[in-house]
């Protein structure tokens, strides 16, 4: 069976990438190995002895960022979902156990803020900065300003980010309270992610999905249904297929084989490619570049049923963060195996949502963990230590819950071993590829693979785990996917092993860069506005461009002034985001553009200098515009130079130039001159150059006023005929540089690269060369008026200079540097 785009994996990324391309009239598949649908996004069902019932959610212990006007919120009403799943506001975020000391977080901004400053009062200055720019970051994110904050914050750890500060160190290791829920702790974890997760708590408000994650993971699958998709469960892939730069096809445990134009892997990416044959080269490369990512954590969980409700042993909150110890060792710890030294989760299940499990108790203990720390799956060494991991979980919640001990009915321990199992995550990671400061943000692995039709959502690529993540993630790849076949790069351009879906440039980067400063705008700054933009091409290559005095000038080096904004990429990305419909945010997320500096200015660049060689398409059946892209295929090389073309059309006024002194037969000359453009026009140019020319037009139709005037009104053409050719042709080149239309754009411009042909500065060289020729013709005719007999026809050697002039002038400008 085929369908449009086939999605890999059914968690929440999976589903939620699944819905959102449905919505917009894909036809969308989702396989998904387990029976149940939801990867960690699921509830589970035990009966204790005597046949009561305890539902389990498998991990949600929070989910952020829903109240009105919030970016998941949006994402989620965006695909129609706020209104079908009912979310139960936490009362707050969390509550930590740490110092014999017990802590309510809040999840208002103002609360926290307030709660830290009462605190830390010799931190206040440095509280109200966090806050502040926290805020900004919120804001940015909001707007279509290139995040400038974001790109900061994904470079640095969360400690030397709050350090910077001057937060003292017992401050920041409580604001670094859910450190376990992002794997890694603060002197490691990337500032960004923390704090991305932070706004959403503490901002966007924090909730629990009433009836568990399973709930939020089913609804999914009813709205992708409805759309017209399809869902496989039990449909583990075994091999997949690949072509070149494209994967053609999924192949189940089963048998059947599945085929798609496009692939959303929303899953371990390793595991995945470990499925491709190791001959194809792409696969190898892209195999390469997965294995040199640091993979994160796991966590072990100890689900736990109860005969009475949590809040009569003593669990009155919904989450618990027990820190133990500092969390650098507490990481180290759970590394190491050493349960009983490191921090530690508990969240209430009847609690969060109290119609889930209305006459029992259930909670959850999670712990970070690591698979080395087990023996092989199943094996007898596996069974003993899931027992004594057992109880010495169960003594940590005894320490603070004691009651507990008298009221278990239920028990059961999931191991990274479990989290592999059930979802192929290499090493049982929970959180795909480590958050550290060289993974995250913009550094993070792309969602968009080495193969040309696959894409990728989930922990593993950006922006990361967590369900808000996944969700957040899935949207984000359907999103790119969808927007990539609207503005497409020109299907055309034969993709390669060494092209990466870039189009390569057809003009080298001094001819690039001036053309872009010759396409500066005038009328989009104001008087006296100064800007100097900088350009960083592959690591070393550096442009300058001065705006001063509503003038734009190309430099090679600065020497005094600020930069105002700078641009990291290479001459490629930056290539294709002006001409080819590269998207700019896209190139920022696979960690291809990089921007610094004052976003405002940056945003304007394409008002600055129109490059884009985006236009609007035909209309779609539902009204809506699409973008199509121009042809962006580099030009045939001419086997003739464009100029003698521009000669062949001009031989019938050179020619009766030169004869109208000797035979001024005007109907043989006007009838010779229309026949000898047509045949031209027709059957001697070549196919790039099978247009109407304005010089051809202009031609037919002098010459057949010529004709005319020498029937039709005698005596005017013995008085004047010999020179109406002559004032014809100045008058033809002279008013078409005036109105900007210039004569000589017509050949000019099948000489040049199609995306130079739209920039001003390709306009302003032809109307100069239309006017040197109006010039040159000016100069022949004076000296035609001047001189009697053959002796005027040396001015014809004028042409020759004109010629010359036309061929190296625009070489030299395109390749003119300040």
């Amino acid at each position: 069976m085929r369908y449009d785009v086939i999605v890999v994996g059914g968690g929440l990324a999976g589903l939620s990438s699944a819905l959102k391309l449905s919505k917009n009239g894909k036809k969308v598949a989702v396989f998904e190995k387990h029976y149940m649908i939801g990867g960690y996004a699921t509830n589970f069902k035990r009966k204790d002895k005597d046949g009561n019932l305890y539902v389990f959610d498998v991990a949600l212990h929070g989910i952020g960022g829903l109240l009105p006007d919030n970016i998941f919120y949006n994402h989620m009403k965006g695909i129609d979902m706020i209104d079908k799943v009912e979310f139960l506001r936490k009362s707050e975020t969390a509550t930590i156990f740490s110092k014999n000391e017990e802590i309510d977080i809040p999840d208002d901004f103002e609360e926290y803020l307030n709660l830290l400053i009462n605190k830390y009062k010799d931190c206040e200055e440095g509280i109200r900065e966090l806050f502040y720019e926290i805020n900004e970051l919120k804001l940015e994110l909001g707007s279509k300003k290139i995040p400038m904050i974001y790109q900061k914050l994904q470079n640095i750890s969360l400690y030397d980010y709050l350090k910077s500060f001057n937060l003292d160190d017992e401050l920041i290791n409580e604001f670094s309270f859910l450190w376990l829920y992002y794997g890694l702790p603060p002197k490691k974890l990337n500032a960004l992610y923390y704090i991305l997760a932070w706004i959403s708590y503490h901002i966007g408000g924090t909730f629990y999905v009433k009836g568990g994650a399973g709930k939020l993971s089913d609804t999914f699958v009813e709205e992708i249904k409805v759309n017209g998709g399809d869902i496989y469960l039990s449909s583990e892939i075994v091999k997949i297929d690949v072509k070149g730069k494209k994967v053609t096809a999924i192949h189940t445990k089963s048998g059947e084989e599945y085929r798609a134009d496009e692939f959303i892997f929303a899953c371990d990416p390793i595991h995945l490619t470990n499925l491709m044959s190791d001959d194809n080269k792409v696969v190898k490369s892209y195999k390469n570049k997965l294995e040199n990512n640091d993979i994160g954590i796991s966590l072990s969980q100890l689900y736990v049923g109860l005969d009475c409700k949590t809040t009569e042993v003593g669990i009155t909150k919904g989450d618990y963060l027990i820190n133990t110890a500092d969390h650098e060792v507490s990481y180290e710890s759970a590394l190491k195996g050493d349960y009983s030294n490191t921090s530690y989760g508990i969240t209430s299940y009847d609690i969060l949502d109290p119609d889930l499990n209305k006459d029992v108790g259930v909670f959850v203990v999670v712990v970070a963990d690591h698979i080395k720390n087990w023996p092989s799956y199943k094996s007898d060494e596996y069974k003993a230590k899931k027992e004594e991991v057992k109880e010495e979980l169960l003594e940590l919640v005894y320490r603070y819950f004691p009651d507990v001990k008298d009221h278990i009915k239920v028990v059961e321990l999931g191991t990274p071993h479990t989290m592999k199992r059930y979802t192929n995550n290499s090493q049982g990671a929970v959180y795909g590829f480590e958050q550290n400061i060289k993974q995250g943000g913009f550094n993070r692995l792309s969602n968009k693979a080495d193969f040309t039709n696959v894409y990728l959502a989930g922990s593993w690529t950006n922006p990361g785990g967590g369900f808000e993540g996944a969700i957040t993630g899935g949207i984000l790849t359907a999103e790119r996917l969808l927007r990539e076949e609207e503005i497409a790069l020109d299907k055309l351009v034969k993709v390669t092993e060494e092209n990466d879906d870039l189009v390569v440039p057809d003009m080298d980067i001094n001819t690039f860069m001036v053309g872009m400063a010759a396409n500066f705008d005038s009328k989009t700054v104001s008087k006296g506005e100064k800007i100097l933009l900088e350009f960083i091409f592959d690591h070393n290559s550096k442009y300058y461009i001065q705006i001063k005095n509503k003038k734009a000038r190309l430099l090679r080096e600065n020497t005094e002034d600020k930069i105002d904004v700078t641009i990291k990429t290479s001459y490629k990305v930056w290539f294709n985001i002006a001409f080819c419909g590269l998207d700019g945010k896209g190139a920022m997320f696979d960690g291809k553009l990089v921007v610094l500096g004052n976003s405002n200015i940056f945003l304007k660049i394409p008002e600055y200098f129109s490059t884009s060689s985006l236009k609007k398409g035909p209309k779609s059946k539902d009204g809506s515009q699409k973008l199509e892209a121009n042809n962006i295929l580099k030009d045939e090389t001419s086997k003739i130079n464009i100029l003698i073309w521009l000669t062949l059309t001009l031989l019938p006024w050179i020619v009766t130039d030169i004869i109208s002194d000797y035979y001024i037969n005007g109907s043989v000359i006007a009838l010779g001159s229309v026949l000898y453009t047509s045949v031209l026009m027709l059957f001697i140019k070549p196919k790039r150059l099978k247009e109407v020319t304005k010089l051809e037009g202009l031609t037919l139709v002098t010459f057949a006023m010529y004709g005319l005037t020498y029937n039709l009104m005698s005596d005017i053409f013995k008085m004047e005929g010999k020179y109406m050719i002559n004032i014809a042709l100045i008058l033809i080149f002279l008013i078409s540089a005036l109105i900007r239309k210039p004569i000589t754009e017509d050949y000019a411009k099948e000489a040049y690269n199609k995306r130079m042909v739209k920039t001003n500065l390709f306009k302003n060289i032809n109307i100069k060369l239309t006017l040197l020729w109006a010039g040159i013709f000016l100069i022949q005719f004076i000296i035609k008026v001047s001189i009697a007999g053959p002796l005027s026809n040396v001015s014809q050697f004028l042409a020759i200079i004109g010629l010359i002039i036309s061929y190296y002038y625009p070489k030299l400008k395109l390749s003119e540097f300040s």
